[in-house]
């Protein structure tokens, strides 16, 4: 839903005159398939930069203005979307769902994810389900 929400903020800039033409606009966008492209994996500033051949700070100050947040954010949030998924449609363990979503470690995922969703993945689960 974010990412279908973000596209969407896309679209009606575009259609307000705001052209996608725009430098940060362009980078942001480009920024964000490839965070969403890798996510599973292990992500860092330094890969991200390489391969978008821009600067990782110009790379974060285009996607603050664009989506209004960093790219870790960005990444992050992408990830517990996916999660809030999985949690939802399998019966996979939430240890192996915080896994494939990639998050390097289960304790770091619960807290991510309580922050961003108010719920502890089991509570979320039970609850949406």
């Amino acid at each position: 839903q974010q990412q279908l929400f973000q596209e969407l903020l896309l679209q009606l800039q575009e259609e307000g005159g705001m052209s996608a033409a725009s430098p940060y606009l362009a980078i942001a966008d480009e920024a964000a398939a490839f965070l969403r492209r890798h996510y599973k994996e292990p992500l860092g500033y330094k890969r991200m930069s390489e391969e978008l051949h821009f600067h990782a700070n110009y790379i974060a100050v285009c996607m603050k203005k664009a989506f209004g947040c960093t790219p870790l954010e960005y990444v992050t949030r992408h990830r517990i979307e996916q999660a809030k998924r999985m949690l939802i449609h399998s019966n996979h363990a939430i240890g192996k769902i915080a896994e494939e979503t990639g998050f390097g470690s289960f304790p770091y995922f619960i807290r991510c994810f309580s922050r961003y969703t108010g719920f502890k993945p089991k509570e979320f689960r039970m609850r949406f389900r």
